[in-house]
Order: C-alpha cells, then structure tokens, then sequence
C-alpha cells in the first residue's frame, strides 16, 4: 500500500485515467505531475487551481472513456474543493480538510452512485485508488444508466401511490408533485440518461418512464428544458408523447417545440398537439404554434373560437389562446376577434382584448406610419422614454433625409456607441424587376461587360440570380448602432505580453517605426497605425460565429436579421438601390476614389435616411442574425476584384441582394463587420 495522502493520490488517479483514456493530452498530464510535485515537495495548490475555469480549462476536457468519467470527475471535484479551502481555514490539518472534502463530495447530489462513492473514498484513505480503477469501474458501475432512471421513477411511482392510494394523476390535481422529496435523485439520473445514452438505443419502457418523470415535473419544468438541449432525445420523446395519456408531459413538449433546434418534421408536431382532445394541451400548442407554423395559426383559430367542447371556463381560455396567437403573427384578423371578444361577455377575455388594443395603440406609435405623423414635442416624450428603459442618453431629436426618404427620429449613446431609433414598419422586399430602369451609364457598362464575355442574356434576368424573392414582412421597430463595428480586432498597449513573445513582430514595428508607412499589418496577427503623437495597436483574436452572437447576448444587445438588414439598408424601396435602379457615377465610392475627390467624404458611406452608415464598401460584409453565419451588403470585394466594375462590384450592397451563407462558422476580421441593435419589447 502506498504511504501517501488524499490529496496526492487523487492527483496520481487522474493522471493514470488521462494516461489511459487521451495519452495524446501530455500538456494536461505534465501539468498533473507539475501538481504533484508542487504538493508533495512545497505544499503548493495554486498550480493546480489555474487549471479551473476560462476556455480550454480543465472542465473542458472530454468525457473520459466508459465508466472512468464518473471517477475523473468526483477527483476533480475533491481537488478542487481541497485547494479552494486550504490555507483558508486555521486550525485544521490538510489531512483533517482532506477527509472534510472528501466526505463532502461523497455526498454531493450530482454524484447520486453512493455506493461508488464510498469505493472511491475507501481507495484513497488506503492510498491504493489507482491499482483498483480498472476493477472499480466494473464493479460498482455494473447498474447501466437505464436502470438508474427507472429505479428513480420506480421510487416516485411507489410514494404516489402511498401518499394517494387509488387516486390517478388527474384526480390529485393541484401541485402535489412539489412536495416529493427526493426530486433531486430523480434530476440527476434523467440528465444521466441524456448524457451518457444514446436517444436511439431507448426502448419503450424507458421513453415511457421518462415521460412520466417530465409530466410530474410540470411546475418546475426542469426536465423538459434539460430535454431541449438534447435534439435527438427531444425528438424520440416527443414523438412518444404524441399518443401517450401523459397529458402534464403533452403540453409541456408544445410548449417547448420552438426552443428545441428540431428537423420541420418535428415542428409540424404542434399541428397534433392542437389538435389533441385535453384543452391545456391544445391551448399550449396553439400559443406556440406562430413560432413553428404561422401558416396555420389563423385555421386554428377559427376551430378554437366556435368549437364548444368544454366548459364555458375552459373556453374562455381556448379563446384568449386565438387572440394571443393571432396577435403574435399580427394577423389582419386580430381587428375582428377583438370586437367579438370585446362582446363575449366573460371578464378574463374582455379584458384580455382591451389590453391587446391598448398595447396596439402605444406599438403603432413606434411604426412609421404613426410615427412620422407624430408632433415634435410627443416624439421627444417617446424618445426619452426610450432612452430611460434602455439605459441610455438621449442626445436629441434629428431629421435624416435622403434619396426621397425621410425620417425625423431620436440619437442616444450607450458607453462609447451611437444609436438610433428606426420605427417599424410592414415593407417589400426583395427584386424581381427595374422599377425605373437602368439609367445610360449603368447600361453601356454592362453591355461592354456583356460584349466582353461574349453572352447573350437580358440584364435584368442576370441581375435578378443574385437578387432574393419579393416577399412583404412586417419589421419591429429597434434602436440601431449607426456605425459598423471591427470583429476581432482588439487594441491592446504597447507593454502587452502577447506583443513581447512574438521577436519577429518587434523587428518589424522598428521597421516601420522609421519608415514613412501610416500602417502596419501582419495578417490576422497584429496591426499597427501610426497618430499624431503615438502608435495605436490591435491584436487579432479568433471568433466564430456562435461566440458573437453568444457575447452580444450578455450584452443585452442582437444583431439585425436578413429582413432587417434590408429594411435598414433601403427602407423598403423598390429600385434596385435607394437611390434608383443604376449606380450614381457621380458618387465618390471606395476604390473607385480619384485623386480630387481625395478629401470628399464617401457618399455610400453618409447617413442614409435612417440615420445609418450602412452598405457603403462592398469589401465589408454585414454579420446577420440567422441560423448560420450569414452576411449582407458586401461580398469581400470578389466582384470588384474579379475587374466586374462599378455596377456589378458595388451590387451586393444592394438592399434586395441575396444574404450570403458561410459554410466556415470562423469570422473574417478583414471583411466581416457587425452593427449592434436592441429590439425593442413591445408594450
């Protein structure tokens, strides 16, 4: 037997399982022998703390290989425990904080296999863990995850038929499941189960036992959201759901239908769930179903509103269902089911229905049509309402016009950024057709571009292939960031540690330092520009797609999505640009610049009628809200530098030009800028 202590056998143990299971980890396993030199010889944890916490930490690794994860995780969570407290609490011997700790994480509810536990305890007290991990993760793991659920869902079947003999589950009524004791068992084992099988592999007995877990759990609903970060299972028990008589699971799975990233088939689902005979059921799917099928949102209604199945109660329910629902797609309806709700007679829904007006009346005021009528002073109130719920400064009222479009509207400053207040407003969008036609300019140089390549086709069917499909939307109103913002790039000072490391970076800066250069840029590393009395500098991180939208969330902020974009960018025209269908040759472009103009300001690149600098270079591409990494108004320049031209280069700023989809999720620093907004929540 090994004489040595807790604390260092749990970290020989989890070298031996990462040794094991990922040899190819030798950073890990030389930081873990680093940890043990540092107990045993200086009696030293802050090594080892610093493998906690922060991306590609010690919580990332993978799982380990079968049963060893469980055991690699109960001794991470022991030495991590040891080091946080040692040193902290006085009196107490490290070997006296090491069996605290280790009795503590023993019993620890996210560690439910207690008779492992006790294994595990018992092998480090004797200093001999790691010659038994192998036989330990035969021995004590030999209850498959399956059977674990079940037990737990046998242990809730048992204390509900002893706490209410003879009664079924919709006789109980009320929230009787609360008051269970051992729900957090019950947690553990069902988030086991989707971790560690596979949705495929369920059989019926097990579906149903989760099922049943999911419709006691109806106040909490933990489990159905657990269930919703894992698609495949999601879908194999909604499916089961379907044509089960768990009607507490039913309207629980409609109800999350819209959170789970799920194929259409699924989606279509809600459609059944409307349908179902069990009133909750089917006015929870109703209520999700303009996020899954508005299509059919205004169908239902009409069944919903006439169908007299139930009692005057429950209908009046069924009928505040229509209204929210309807009122979700903004559906042309909504004006007549509200005059008809307004004359039901029954309370709830009466008062419902003047609600929905009330809040129609103070939405409109923030749509265009309402909003460009309103007097100076009320758009004043409106805009420092704003700008006190949103936690900004109101900088004042300022009138945008441009190309035939204008828009009276309020500036606010959040931190360093610039905002404005776009109303709403329902538009179309897309191209099908010149609305005006190309004027000569724009004309002769497609034709020479035509000429050149030898084609014969009509300029306005090439043009259409790049353009997407006429379509009427209705955008909410926002507050938009006026300019576009850098990705990736972040300034840094000239002591920065990441500068000193690099050698050849540093020769360069001396380089450019005497040099006549007002930049310097070494590619996706480092940039470099001279001012007036300094240097600026920015180092290059990567970001993908997911991490941005994840870091404008914390923010409280979003991006604009495809719609939106265009709305923004053309405010609903039906030319080709905001301007007209042909480019302005007149206009001073990016890369198209003249020696003269050289002090002119870009004209694409001046407010537009909102207020906006937007879709002014086609080398910058606009990030997007979308289910994939996707960008409007630029393509990267591949036009321009294919020797296209003006007209075809500067074509994907066009508001109508289709969004492009990426397959890479990894963001361009070079090209790919965003533009931050706040969609406002509707009264």
């Amino acid at each position: 037997m090994k004489q040595t202590d807790i604390y260092t056998e749990a970290l020989i143990c989890l070298k031996s399982i990462l040794q094991a299971d990922y040899s190819e980890f030798k950073n890990w396993i030389d930081w873990l022998e680093r940890d043990i030199q540092d107990w045993t010889q200086y009696r030293e944890v802050a090594h080892h703390l610093r493998a906690y916490g922060g991306m590609g930490s010690f919580n990332d690794l993978p799982s380990m290989r079968g049963n060893h994860d469980y055991i690699f995780c109960f001794l991470k969570s022991f030495c991590y425990a040891f080091g946080h407290l040692y040193g902290k609490r006085e009196g107490i011997s490290p070997e006296i904080l090491m069996k605290e700790c280790l009795h503590d994480i023993g019993q620890a509810i996210y560690y439910p296999h207690k008779e492992l536990n006790q294994a595990i305890i018992n092998h480090l007290r004797q200093g001999d863990l790691q010659e038994n991990l192998d036989k330990m993760s035969g021995e004590y793991m030999t209850k498959s995850v399956r059977e674990h659920l079940l037990e737990q869902a046998k242990k809730f079947h048992k204390w509900q038929e002893t706490t209410y003999p003879g009664i079924t589950t919709e006789e109980i009524g009320g929230e009787w499941e609360v008051d269970y004791p051992d729900w957090n068992d019950a947690y553990y084992a069902f988030c086991h189960v989707l971790n560690k099988m596979d949705a495929e592999t369920a059989d019926d007995i097990l579906l149903n036992e989760m099922l049943y877990l999911i419709a006691r759990d109806n106040e909490g609903e933990r489990l159905i959201y657990e269930t919703t970060l894992h698609t495949n299972w999601f879908e194999s028990l909604c499916r089961f759901a379907v044509t089960s008589n768990e009607n507490e699971a039913k309207w629980q799975f409609a109800a999350y239908l819209p959170e789970c990233k799920c194929s259409q088939e699924m989606k279509d689902f809600i459609l059944d769930f409307a349908n179902d005979s069990h009133e909750y059921v089917s006015r929870r799917a109703l209520m999700a179903m303009p996020d899954l099928r508005p299509d059919c949102v205004e169908k239902f209604a009409t069944l919903f509103w006439k169908r007299d199945c139930y009692t005057a109660e429950l209908q009046q329910y069924q009928r505040i269902a229509v209204l929210f629902s309807l009122d979700s797609i903004h559906s042309s309806l909504l004006p007549q089911y509200l005059e008809w709700a307004k004359k039901d007679g029954r309370r709830y829904l009466m008062e419902y229905a003047k609600e929905i007006e009330r809040r129609l009346a103070l939405n409109e005021k923030l749509f265009r049509a309402k909003f460009d009528q309103m007097e100076t002073t009320e758009k004043q109130a409106l805009m420092e309402s704003l700008a006190a719920r949103y936690n900004m400064t109101f900088l004042g009222l300022h009138t945008f016009e441009r190309w035939g479009q204008s828009c009276t509207t309020g500036i606010f400053q959040k931190d360093i950024r610039e905002f404005v207040f776009v109303p709403g407003d329902t538009v179309t969008l897309g191209w099908e057709q010149f609305a005006v036609g190309l004027n000569q300019d724009s004309q002769e140089e497609l034709d020479y571009l035509l000429q050149e390549w030898e084609m014969e086709c009509d300029p306005n069917e090439m043009i259409r292939e790049s353009m997407a499909s006429v379509r009427q939307v209705t955008i909410s109103p926002m507050l938009v960031g006026r300019k576009l913002e850098e990705l990736c790039w972040e300034p840094v000072k000239m002591d920065d540690s990441r500068l000193t490391v690099h050698p050849d970076w540093l020769k360069k800066f001396r380089d450019f330092v005497w040099s006549d250069l007002d930049s310097l840029t070494i590619h996706q590393s480092v940039r470099v520009e001279r001012t007036e009395q300094d240097f600026q500098i920015w180092l290059y991180n990567q970001m993908d797609y997911d991490s941005l939208l994840e870091q404008m969330e914390k923010q409280g902020l979003s991006l604009p999505t495809a719609d939106e974009w265009a709305y923004l960018c053309g405010g609903g025209c039906r030319t080709l640009f905001p301007w007209g269908d042909g480019l302005d040759y007149s206009m001073h472009l990016h890369h198209f610049e003249s020696p003269e103009e050289e002090d002119k300001p870009f004209d694409m690149e001046e407010p537009n009628f909102f207020g906006l600098s937007i879709a002014y270079d086609p080398y910058m591409r606009e990030v997007v809200k979308a289910d994939a990494f996707t960008t409007c108004g630029g393509d990267g320049g591949r036009n321009i530098c294919g020797g296209l031209g003006m007209f075809l280069g500067f074509l994907p700023c066009s508001p109508h030009c289709k969004p492009e989809v990426h397959e890479e999720h990894r963001l361009n620093g070079d090209y790919d800028f965003y533009r931050p907004v706040v969609h406002l929540e509707m009264e």
